[in-house]
């Protein structure tokens, strides 16, 4: 079954500052039969980023809820949609893998203390709230063909821009616990980013998880080897968990 359009609004509450909405789909790559090895990394970490996204938005909603309470009463506010549920992992035959959503408010004006804000120009209202739907995909295929199922998800949310799909895979040539965005570029021998790229084009942008490199320099046993107990709960609660939604809010807001 395909699933409701994402830019439905169920209900409205206030913010004190405009509202955007943009969508995007991350496509964890690896192996399905295998989702603890090294090479499936991308797909481990999508269901704790979902759940960092949802503590996120909660605390942001919280956050706005203060703001508003502070205006006065002749203030100007804005509409803020009410995020559409979310929707934890499941199989949709459609898109030949799995699908979860979840919808986080981002705000994209600097920090505190950031030195943008003490410019002589600065405008808080000038930067919007953006809520992102969000489409996290694991397909059911295994790495090398990720890309035919990348090309099914984006048939089943053909509203999402192909522009705004992001994968999420392992990088052989960093330290576990580092991780980078690429805009496009070679795929430096990754056959998942290789089979997406023939769907997607070269320029898909890629977040890049460090998983070292065999000292050994058995590249095929080495990625398809189980994660060490320390690297799943890193990915699941610690740094990596944090590098990663770091780097996902930067992309989503460089969209805006």
């Amino acid at each position: 079954m395909i699933p409701p359009s994402l830019f439905s609004v169920a209900d409205i509450c206030a913010a004190d500052r405009h509202v955007v909405r943009r969508a995007a789909i991350l496509v964890g790559l690896g192996n399905f039969t295998h989702p603890t090895t090294r090479h499936s990394i991308g797909q481990y970490c999508l269901s704790p980023l979902m759940q960092r996204a949802e503590a996120h938005d909660a605390a942001l909603r919280a956050e706005v809820a203060r703001r508003v309470a502070r205006l006065s009463p002749d203030a100007q506010t804005f509409e803020l949609p009410v995020p559409i549920p979310n929707e934890p992992f499941r199989h949709v035959a459609a898109s030949k893998g799995w699908l979860a959503r979840v919808s986080v408010l981002l705000d994209a004006a600097p920090p505190k203390g950031d030195a943008a804000r003490r410019s002589p120009n600065f405008c808080l209202h000038a930067y919007p709230y953006v809520l992102y739907d969000l489409v996290l995909y694991i397909p059911r295929m295994l790495m090398n063909v990720n890309g035919k199922g990348v090309a099914a998800a984006r048939a089943v949310y053909p509203d999402i821009a192909l522009t705004d799909t992001l994968l999420v895979h392992d990088e052989l040539q960093r330290a576990f616990g580092k991780v980078s965005f690429k805009q496009g570029g070679s795929a430096a021998g990754h056959n998942g980013v290789k089979s997406a790229q023939i769907q997607l084009g070269n320029d898909v942008p890629r977040i890049r998880i460090g998983i070292d490199r065999p000292l050994d320099g058995n590249v095929s046993a080495y990625v398809l080897g189980s994660m060490p107990p320390d690297w799943l709960e890193t990915c699941a609660h610690g740094i990596v968990l944090e590098q990663l939604w770091y780097t996902l809010q930067k992309w989503c807001l460089s969209r805006t």
